[in-house]
Formats: C-alpha cells, structure tokens, sequence
C-alpha cells in the first residue's frame, strides 16, 4: 500500500498541474475598445460663441482657494497661464485620464459631467486653442 501511494502522488501533481494549464488557457483579459470621441463643435477657451471651455474652468478651477488669479499651484483664470499645464499633459491627466479634478474637498462642484469631460477632451484633442 505504501508504494502505491508513492507512485500516486508524482500522477496526481502532473494531472493537478495539467488541469490547472488546460483551465488557465481558457482565461482572456478582455479589453475594453476605446469609444471614438465625437467632437461636432470648434471648442475654444476665450471664444464669444457658445462652444467655450472658460465658464466650466471658471466653475470648477479657477475659484478662490484653488486655481485663482496668481496661485502657486497655476492660475487657470486667463489662458495664457493655463497654457502651460495644457502643453505639458497635466490637465488632460488630470481632469480625463485620472478624473481627480476638481477634488473632493472643492468649494465647487466635485465631479465634472460627462458633456464637461468631453467638452474638455474635443478641446484638448485640438491643441487647446484660445
């Protein structure tokens, strides 16, 4: 008896291990296809038509305490000192990629809608034109 278990064990790790294989190679990583961006409209920051990107920075970053006039951390009231943040990808992180602006502890409102988002992002996807 004991010798059959010896030669067991070594049959039942290999067909163990077999199975574990054969149940691994059924396992995908579905990947979730990226929705094409729709932008129907010329989106600008300081434009006069209604396709404007500063009333929702001026609603949701450049207020007091956060992204105002002169602040350390960029002012985001004027283009010309959000242009920066714009070239260098933060704002696109940011506010798109990670969706952790504004913050939790704003004044404002917290979370940006989805037609802000994509308001946003057509804006972004232009170059970020004035």
């Amino acid at each position: 008896m004991r010798r059959l278990r010896t030669h067991i064990y070594p049959i039942l790790i290999g067909i163990a291990f077999a199975s574990i294989t054969v149940l691994m190679s059924y396992c995908t990583f579905d990947q979730v296809e990226a929705v094409p961006l729709e932008c129907d409209h010329p989106y600008t920051f300081e434009s006069n038509d209604s396709f404007k990107v500063r009333p929702i920075f001026e609603l949701t970053c450049s207020y007091q305490g956060c992204h105002e006039r002169n602040a350390s951390i960029g002012d985001f009231t004027q283009y010309r000192t959000l242009k920066p943040f714009i070239r260098n990808g933060k704002i696109f992180r940011r506010v798109i990629e990670n969706k952790d602006m504004p913050p939790p502890y704003a004044t404002g409102p917290k979370t940006l809608t989805t037609e802000e988002l994509q308001v946003i992002e057509c804006w972004l996807a232009a170059g970020g034109p004035p």
